[in-house]
């Protein structure tokens, strides 16, 4: 088995690229994979677009509205099971 690597993934209230970026992870060749998405004051059609994807790699973290990222990122942080760990940048706006 491949080591598990986790992605964490801030999302912000300005989440125009957010979709096309979770699509390029789901799609990476690398399967042994765990996107965890941080949803950081996100308006409500945001936080759906990232709930309709059934997908066993990726766990979704609402922290409603717009809070401390850093905070947030480390609840990202406990909740990875990866041997390795990765932020993606955010162009959007978190």
């Amino acid at each position: 088995m491949r080591d598990l690597v986790s992605v964490t993934f801030p999302v912000g209230p300005d989440a125009h690229d957010a979709e096309t970026a979770l699509q390029d992870l789901l799609d990476q060749t690398w399967k042994s994979l765990e996107i965890i998405v941080v949803l950081n004051g996100c308006p409500v059609e945001v936080r759906e677009l990232f709930h309709k994807y059934h997908d066993s790699r990726l766990k979704v973290i609402d922290h409603g509205k717009k809070g401390d990222l850093l905070k947030a990122l480390n609840e990202a942080v406990k909740e990875s099971l990866g041997k390795w760990l990765s932020l993606l940048g955010n162009s959007c706006g978190t």
